[in-house]
């Protein structure tokens, strides 16, 4: 796999975020708690503007929220639970690809 496709992959695009939304509703999430996670999602795509999704950028995305004052901690803890899920799964989304390809 190339180093630009890995990139790509590590991109919050809306290709993402629907592979993982479809990884959600097979797990049997809540309609309610699969918009609601891919609803957040969007806010950390948008975030993001098109940059890949790094650990220091995540870490601005959290202080952003903070910072705004739009947002309580528990909203707050909420989309970065909602990051944190997505990040997970497109970690285990992309292994496999991985091993599909090596």
């Amino acid at each position: 796999m190339t180093d630009k496709r890995l990139q790509e992959i590590r991109i919050v695009s809306e290709e993402r975020i629907e592979e993982y939304r479809e990884i959600i509703i097979r797990e049997e999430k809540r309609k309610q708690t699969i918009d609601k996670y891919v609803r957040d999602i969007h806010k950390l795509k948008d975030f993001l503007d098109g940059r890949e999704l790094t650990k220091e950028l995540f870490i601005q995305y959290k202080e952003n929220l903070e910072s705004c004052g739009e947002y309580t901690p528990v909203s707050i803890n909420s989309f970065i639970s909602a990051a944190n899920s997505f990040c997970e799964r497109m970690r285990e989304w992309f292994e496999r690809i991985c091993r599909q390809v090596f």
